[in-house]
C-alpha cells in the first residue's frame, strides 16, 4: 500500500492549468480597465490639489511679504512668464516687483512631467495675487484642469476677486 502512494505523481494537470489561465485572463480583463480610470482619476485630483495649494501658498507669500505681487502661471523661461493661457507645459510661483517687465523670484515649479496626460487651460496666463491677498484685475479667474486621455475627467478651479481658491463642479467642455 505504501509504495503506490510513493508512487503517484502530483501537481497540476493539463485541464486543471487551462482553467486557472482562463480565470486569470477574466479576471484581468475585467479588472486593468478599471485600474487604468482609477489612476488616471486619482492623477487628476493630486494636480488639482497641488494648483489648489500652490494658489494658496501664493496668496499667503503675498500677504506675508506686504509689497510687490506673488504670481502663478506658465513659465517660457526660469525669469519669466510665458504669455499663454496653456498651461500644461508647467507653472511657477513667482514674486514680482512693480517693475515693468517684472524682476520674478521663483518660489515653486511644477514642471512638464508633472502634469504630462493633462491640460490646463485659464482665463488669463498669470494669477497675481496683491499684498492684502486680493487678485489683481479680474473678477473671477478659471482653471480648467482635463484629462487628455478622458474628456469626462475634468476639474474646475475658482480664484475670486478676493483671493479665494475653490474648486468647483460646475460643467464646462473641454477643448
Amino acid at each position: 500500500m505504501k509504495a503506490d502512494r510513493a508512487s503517484r505523481q502530483t501537481g497540476f494537470s493539463l485541464i486543471e492549468l487551462m482553467f486557472t489561465v482562463a480565470l486569470l485572463s477574466i479576471v484581468l480583463a475585467l479588472g486593468v480597465p478599471a485600474f487604468t480610470e482609477l489612476i488616471a482619476s486619482t492623477k487628476l485630483t493630486s494636480a488639482t490639489n497641488t494648483l489648489i495649494g500652490h494658489l494658496q501658498y501664493a496668496r499667503a507669500e503675498a500677504v506675508k511679504r506686504g509689497r510687490g505681487l506673488v504670481g502663478v502661471g506658465p513659465y517660457g523661461s526660469d525669469t519669466a512668464w510665458l504669455n499663454d493661457d496653456s498651461w500644461e507645459g508647467g507653472y511657477m510661483v513667482a514674486a514680482a516687483d512693480n517693475a515693468s517687465p517684472p524682476n520674478l523670484r521663483v518660489l515653486r515649479r511644477v514642471g512638464k512631467t508633472d502634469l504630462a496626460s493633462l491640460t490646463i487651460t485659464s482665463s488669463r496666463n498669470v494669477v497675481y495675487f496683491e499684498r492684502d491677498g486680493t487678485v489683481r484685475g479680474v473678477v473671477n479667474t478659471t482653471l480648467r484642469i482635463c484629462s487628455k486621455n478622458d474628456p469626462t475627467k475634468k476639474r474646475q478651479v475658482v480664484i475670486s476677486s478676493m483671493g479665494r481658491v475653490r474648486a468647483s463642479d460646475q460643467d464646462f467642455t473641454c477643448p
